[in-house]
């Protein structure tokens, strides 16, 4: 469950992260979009996976859109859950690296 727990720490610790890149996040929660409209997102999910359906991927995308944020998406025809050779795209690294956190860490970890 990484997609979903880097979304998860970046929904509930915003102020620590610059930007959170979430691969086949299993059932992302709606919910958080206002938070992660906050900052930049990436996500990558295949369109034939069947462990963690692409609908609730697709519905976190609208919900971070309708609270004002711009997240990147790609939709992954044909591929299932095991989507890791999205870490050998040099792109993927140089986004990061383009990411800056702003302001201070003023949330201190609670019951994490």
């Amino acid at each position: 469950m990484g997609g979903r727990g880097a979304l998860y720490f970046a929904f509930r610790l915003p102020s620590r992260f610059a930007a959170v890149l979430s691969v086949s996040p299993i059932s992302p929660i709606t919910a958080w979009g206002r938070s992660l409209a906050q900052m930049p997102v990436w996500l990558f999910h295949g369109t034939a996976d069947a462990s963690a359906p692409i609908a609730e991927t697709k519905e976190l995308v609208q919900a971070i859109e309708a609270a004002g944020g711009h997240p990147r998406f790609n939709s992954l025809e044909g591929r299932d859950h095991f989507i890791l050779d999205v870490y050998d795209q040099p792109d993927v690294y140089n986004w990061l690296l383009q990411q800056k956190r702003r302001g201070s860490i003023t949330q201190k970890p609670t019951g994490i």
